[in-house]
């Protein structure tokens, strides 16, 4: 989803279309206004995501998967786990699904309890 030319209009992958699920997540009122800011969502990481999922397509993968870090329209972070399968034809490949789950505070939740973890065990060793 880089775009080439410029503009997103201009981008070697189409979107055709979005859910409200999406248009919802990433704060966008329209469909216009999500494709017209799409280069704005994504963060440092989006080049390497999507080195992933060509290599996944190339080694044949029946599915792909990563986790990404995005923004929303507003600037507000999110991360995401984004899923879909790998097209086999080019039939197949002219209209791909893509699942984006927000998982941003699981993430947060996650990075708190092993802050705790280590809190824990860091107060532990210096009582020993």
């Amino acid at each position: 989803m880089r775009n080439t030319v410029g503009t997103p209009r201009d981008s070697v992958t189409d979107i055709i279309l979005r859910n409200r699920a999406t248009l919802r997540l990433f704060k966008a009122d329209t469909e216009e206004q999500f494709i017209d800011s799409i280069d704005k969502v994504f963060e440092a990481d989006a080049i390497d995501v999507f080195i992933d999922e060509l290599c996944a397509i190339w080694e044949k993968k029946e599915i792909f998967n990563a986790e990404s870090d995005h923004r929303t329209l507003d600037g507000d972070h999110l991360t995401v786990l984004i899923s879909m399968p790998i097209p086999k034809t080019g039939a197949e490949a002219r209209s791909v699904s893509v699942t984006i789950l927000d998982i941003t505070e699981r993430k947060k939740r996650c990075e708190k309890a092993k802050n705790g973890f280590v809190d824990y065990w860091r107060i532990r060793y210096r009582e020993s």
